[in-house]
């Protein structure tokens, strides 16, 4: 009889810490899931940020070679000063992108490859496709939203555009000397 309550301790605990280990690793999920849109917000605010230094310095170039004198306005805002905080707020942001990176590398999160890669439904989601880009078809040419793994799955399928040729009908005709004749007269059963 002690026999048949220990093996039945002994299973209620193996039930328990299976039962204690799922709900651990659905709240670690959780929470991996809930710190992917502040990355995303991060990384928006430091593409907008490269984006308005680039404007920025177009601005103070253009002023330098002007031959009217900027505004008080325009002086602030093409000021090496002005440039200089931009620029450090810039370097702020990447650092805390970079320890939230780390942060989830520790706990096994990594994004998932995009840019030249073949498009795999079992990581990504075809927001979009284009004929612009190089690579054979299904090459992804643009990630519109980054994907993140874990070692237990998908935490976030990346959303991209894949490189989809032109129709036929959409390309140019054959010219003459151009080594396509012999195959498109096979093509057309000529």
């Amino acid at each position: 009889a002690i026999t048949n309550v220990q093996a039945t301790q002994e299973q209620c605990d193996q039930l328990l810490e299976a039962v204690v280990g799922e709900r651990m690793a659905a709240r670690e999920r959780e929470l991996l899931e809930a710190v992917l849109p502040a990355l995303d917000g991060l990384e928006n605010a430091i593409a907008s940020g490269r984006r308005y230094l680039d404007l920025r310095d177009q601005a103070a170039s253009t002023l330098e070679t002007s031959t009217i004198p900027p505004t008080p306005a325009q002086a602030v805002l093409v000021s090496p000063a002005d440039r200089a905080k931009l620029a450090g707020w810039l370097d702020g942001l990447r650092l805390v992108r970079e320890r939230m990176l780390a942060i989830l590398e520790a706990g096994g999160v990594t994004p998932i490859p995009t840019i030249g890669r073949p498009f795999d439904p079992y990581l990504h989601v075809a927001v979009g496709t284009t004929a612009e880009g190089s690579g054979p078809p299904g090459t992804i040419v643009i990630e519109e939203r980054r994907g993140y793994r874990s070692p237990a799955g998908v935490l976030r399928y990346a959303e991209v555009i894949v490189l989809r040729p032109k129709p036929e009908s959409d390309r140019p005709p054959a010219r003459a000397g151009d080594g396509l004749e012999g195959e498109h007269n096979r093509d057309c059963g000529h």
